[in-house]
Formats: C-alpha cells, structure tokens, sequence
C-alpha cells in the first residue's frame, strides 16, 4: 500500500487543480440545456468510450453524437425534475449497480496490492526459525509490555552474537523448540496463518532477525535463512513407525530398528505398498499403500518436507529418518512444478479475502485514509439517531422520517465536508436488510462505522481513479432515463390501444406484404408406393388431410404433407418460375431418393399488413413518434444551445 500513501497528498493537489483544468485552465462548456450544461471534456469522454474505433473523428461524426448525447442529457434533466431517483424500483437498481462498481475500485484499493504482493513472493521459498514468547490474544497491557520487553532483550542478545538457535533452545516458548532449534524449515506464500509472520520471513534480509512480530500466538522473533525456488508439490507413499515425542530412547531406538527391518525388505524388491499396508502405524493411508495427499512447502514438518523433496525419481525410496511423531521411509509417485500465478489468480484472490492480511490491509487502509482526509469524530449522540428508526427497519422497510435541519445533527467531518445524521440515515434505509435478532441500538453503531469507511473509501476512489466519480453519474443517469422512458414513451406505447391504432391508420402503407402464395408441400418418402395422379386428384378434392388418409397409416408413413404461406423475396421452396399456380416438382428430388412435389393453391396480391401481423414494428415506430414528440417538448423545456466553436475544437487538425 505504501506506493499509494507516499503521494497521496501530491495526488491531492494535482486532483483539485485537474478540476479546474489543466492547470487552471477553464473547461469550457460545449452546450447548456434549460440551467444545466456540458462541458467539452465531459463530452469527449463519452465520445471516446462510446465510439472507440472512431480515432480521428469529423465534424459529422461528433454532431451525430452530440445530437444524441443532448437528448439523452434532456430525458436525464426529466426525470431529474420528476424525482424518480426517490421511486423504490430506480433506488434499488441504482444501488445494485453502485454496490459492484464499489466493491470493483475497494479491491483496487485493498485486494489488488495484496495481490500483487503474492504474485512477487509467488515463485520464491523462504526457509527461516523463529522464538515464540506466549502471550494471550486478549493479554492485559502490562503482560503485553512485560512479553515485548522480553523478546527484545532475546533479539539484542542474538544481535550481539549469540547463535539462534541455542538462543531458541533456551528462550523460546515454541513446543518443538527443543528439537527443532527453532527452524521451521522453508515456508511458501499463503501457507503460514500469519501474515505478519510471512512479511517478517519475506522481508528480513537472511541471517539477520526481525523486530518483534506479533500474532494470536504471542511475540515473535524471525530469522531467515536461505531463500530459494518454490518447489511445487509432492506426492508421497510413507511408512510411519511411531514414537512419543517424550518417550525415553528405548522406545525411539526400538522405533528405528524396526524401521530399518522395513528399509531392509524394500532394498531386496518387496513391494512399497504391501509394506506400507502390513507395517505403518498411520491408519490414515496405510490401507492405501501409505500414499498421501498432494503437499507443498510449509505445510508439513521441516524433516518430512526436506525428505520428499530430495527424492529426485518415481518410486525411489528414502532410508528411515526420524521427525518428532517417529520415523518415516518415504516413496516418491510424483512431484509438480508450482504452476504460475496467473493459472490460480481467482483462487488466489478468494483465498487472500479469507486471509487476516486482507482484514489487515482493509484496517491499515481506512486508518491511513482517515488520516490523509483529516477525519475528525464530532461525537454524535447515538441515541438520537436511533430515536429517528423505528420497528420497519427489521423487515427492510425503513423510511427515513421528516425533521427540521436545524435537527439534522453533524457526526463528523472528513476532507473539509461536514456528514450529517440525515446522511447516515438514507445510508441505513438504501443498506437495510431483514435484521429481527439485533437491537435499535447495535443497528445504528454497525451503520455507523460501516458508513464512515463506505464516505472514506468513496472520496478516495474519486481522487485516485478520476473515472470513478463518472462511472457512478453514468449509472445514474443511465437508470434515471431508462426509467423515464418506460413511464413517458414504451408503456405508454404499449398501453395507449386507441393511440396506437390512430398511428397504424395513418401509416398502414408503411409495412406491406409483397406478393405470396398460399402452398402444401407434399414431402413422398416412398415413390414407388405412391401414384402421384391419384395424390394430385385426392388433394383436389379432398385436401392434404385426404391425401394422408388415402396413403399413411399407423404403421407406414409414406406422405408427409406442410402447408403455408411463402412470400416472393423471402427464402422458400418455390423458385421464380414455379410461381404460378399449380404442381410442381423440386429439381433436386431424385428418383429412390424420394420425391417432393409443391402445390401453389393460390397467389395473394401485395397488401398492406394488419395490425395484427405487424404489430411489434407499429408499436416500435409509435414509441420512436412518442418519444420525438417528448424530445421536442423537453427542448422548449430546457433550451439548448450548443457553441459551435467548442464543437469544432474538438476536430483533430491533420
């Protein structure tokens, strides 16, 4: 996060000076409409987006946006004047689609650092040892102070050049410290539960040790050792011959005899598996032949990693060697490079989400925000606040009530604004969600904190990502209009009969049928069984059901017949001679193929559609004259005036 922080306060300044232009330069306005106006770059970013392939555009290529752009500007002020934004249905889509835009630009803010964090360590393994000093989660300050006191005097003792690891031996409150060292062997990223303990690994230079690191664990003191590539994953079967940790040596050598017998029988070609299966005390996969689950760096024992490591081929074997549950012959099935970061990124990211590093970056953060926006708590009465909620607020149906602004108490203040309690209200009524089993009271403190960090985040989208602030006017917008359209020109289309019949009677000649002809398509599977003077004389007198009846039945079907109306121009069956009443036969029927024969019974003269059969693309062209109608009275409304100059500027000489 630091590259963001450094020069947030430069970003800051440059912001507020790019708002005015580039360096103080006016933004000049390309159009007014009523008491509302553009400004020539408002309008060539949206030019830009919106026409992409358009890289040098004319002066016709932008008029014909900007035609468009006005009117889309003259519905928004519409639907601005008609309040729709206070309609539930605008609210919730609005605030569906800003809840994704913001959660999009929190990751940039939060995930996307700590993703490119990963992908730096991604490909590298961190070996290092470490001294615990216990200390509780919840510890009281004075325990705190009298642990952090202790491990510094370890850390100065080991800098003054005592060895680690005996310092380890000595101090250090990890259960394994006495045979181990402290080494906790190689560690990859994401393997550790601590991510402090991670940056202190990957951070520190190696053989030098870190300063105190805290964890739910205690204080530690981390010292890398080596670094080298990740090394993928393992596959391994194992023999396991059990010991007590505390047990005394006769039972560990007892261990290691057997385990020698074992590695005896495997050297003279007995089969791991049926070894396994007969000798291993791990329960877990000895029924397996002892093959184990795929593992990576870090997540088993130092000795048992550092073994399946060293094995270089399929089906090698290492000798007994001991770890603290006993001692182990390890086979190798198959080892895998660690794929890249970009195979995983998406796990990757889901993984990170329920990491303590991502609740740590979103901490570290919000404070460094509050910080940089100079937050000041005014503290509000929350008490007040929650006298203004009442009982609807646990079923989702909060309203935020009426009260005089001399009322609307400040709760506090964040880069010179000053937020309000009737902020934080319509912040709860725009969030609420079913909520029976919690009290006015938590309800409130939850909103509270949630939307001082949604006001912080908020201006600091708008001033690291400039397309913020337009993203969320082009939602608006976007939803506003589409609102005001359905209620001033589709429903309106769609519910005016009497209108829309008008409109079909003054432009019936408008969609017109071209000639068609009326036709039965007589599909003759079996030629042979079918006199076709006899099928042309039935379907004269008795029609394409005549025609099935005389030559199917249940058990062989030997006709199939299709009847519809084609229109010349449009692809079907008929070609341009056979368009004329009568028989006629397809050219690519084939003899033994079967054979297809075509009855035009009728030709039907051009004729106007009905409203019926055109229906869909009347009720399109009345929306279209309703909706130029509406543009033409909202001009009047808001008067537009363009400024041709500023038009014409933004033509690229060549």
């Amino acid at each position: 996060m630091k590259y963001f922080f450094t020069g947030l306060a430069a970003f800051l300044l440059f912001s507020h000076l790019h708002a005015q232009g580039s360096f103080g330069v006016k933004d000049p306005v390309l159009f007014t409409y009523g008491n509302h106006s553009v400004s020539k770059s408002e309008f060539e970013y949206v030019f830009r987006k919106n026409n992409p392939e358009t890289e040098v555009p004319t002066l016709e290529d932008l008029q014909s946006y900007l035609d468009l752009y006005v009117k889309f500007k003259l519905k928004v002020a519409a639907a601005d004047d008609a309040r729709l934004d206070t309609a539930e249905a605008v609210r919730k889509d609005l605030k569906t689609y800003l809840d994704q835009l913001y959660k999009s630009y929190y990751d940039k803010m939060v995930l996307e650092p700590l993703m490119e964090e990963v992908e730096a360590r991604w490909m590298t393994d961190v070996r290092g040892s470490h001294i615990l000093i216990r200390l509780k989660k919840n510890a009281a300050p004075e325990d705190t102070l009298h642990a952090y006191q202790r491990i510094m005097k370890i850390r100065e003792r080991i800098i003054a050049g005592e060895d680690f690891s005996e310092v380890a031996r000595e101090e250090s409150e990890d259960e394994y410290v006495k045979t181990n060292g402290g080494d906790i062997g190689y560690v990859a990223v994401l393997a550790l539960p601590f991510y402090a303990f991670e940056n202190a690994l990957y951070e520190t230079e190696p053989g030098k040790v870190s300063m105190p690191v805290r964890t739910s664990l205690g204080y530690h003191l981390v010292m890398p050792v080596e670094k080298r590539p990740a090394m993928g994953s393992v596959t391994v079967a194992h023999i396991l011959i059990k010991a007590d940790a505390n047990a005394g040596e006769e039972e560990w050598r007892a261990a290691r005899e057997k385990a020698n017998a074992i590695y005896e029988k495997l050297e003279a070609g007995e089969e791991f598996g049926s070894l396994a299966a007969k000798f291993s005390d791990d329960e877990a996969t000895r029924s397996k032949g002892g093959e184990m689950q795929p593992f990576g760096t870090g997540q088993m024992v130092a000795e048992f990693e550092k073994a399946a490591y060293s094995l270089k081929e399929d089906s090698s074997f290492t000798k007994p060697f001991r770890s603290r549950y006993g001692y182990h012959i390890l086979m190798l099935l198959n080892k895998k490079k660690k794929p890249a970061f970009a195979d995983h990124e998406a796990r990757i990211k889901r993984q990170i989400k329920k990491d303590e590093r991502y609740r740590m970056a979103q901490k570290r953060t919000l404070a460094q925000l509050k910080k940089a926006y100079a937050f000041k708590s005014l503290n509000p009465s929350l008490d007040q606040i929650v006298s203004r909620l009442d009982s609807s607020v646990y079923f989702g149906k909060y309203r935020v009530p009426f009260f005089e602004e001399e009322e609307n108490m400040a709760l506090f203040e964040l880069a010179g604004r000053s937020y309000r309690m009737r902020d934080l209200l319509e912040y709860i009524a725009l969030n609420q969600r079913y909520a029976r089993n919690k009290s006015l009271e938590t309800i409130v403190k939850e909103a509270y904190e949630a939307f001082i960090e949604h006001a912080v985040m908020e201006r600091a989208f708008a001033d690291r990502f400039p397309e913020y602030a337009r993203l969320k006017q082009e939602y608006r917008d976007g939803i506003m209009m589409f609102a005001m359209m359905q209620d001033s020109v589709w429903n309106k289309a769609l519910a005016d009969s009497a209108g829309l019949e008008d409109y079909y009677e003054r432009h019936k000649d408008q969609y017109r049928w071209n000639e068609r002809a009326m036709i039965e398509v007589y599909h003759i599977l079996d030629p042979e069984a079918v006199n076709v003077k006899k099928l042309k004389k039935i379907a004269r007198k008795k029609g394409r059901k005549g025609v099935t009846e005389a030559f199917n039945d249940s058990s062989h079907v030997v006709i199939k017949v299709e009847s519809e109306i084609v229109e010349k121009g449009e692809p079907s069956v008929l070609t341009e001679e056979m368009w004329k009443t009568g028989w006629h036969t397809l050219k690519d029927s084939q003899e033994g193929e079967g054979l297809t024969l075509v009855r035009v019974k009728m030709l039907i003269e051009p004729a106007p559609k009905t409203l019926d059969e055109a229906r869909g693309m009347y009720i399109a062209d009345y929306q279209n004259e309703l909706e130029a109608e509406w543009i033409e009275r909202l001009k009047k409304r808001y008067p537009v005036k363009i400024n041709e100059a500023v038009l014409k500027s933004l033509v690229k000489k060549n």
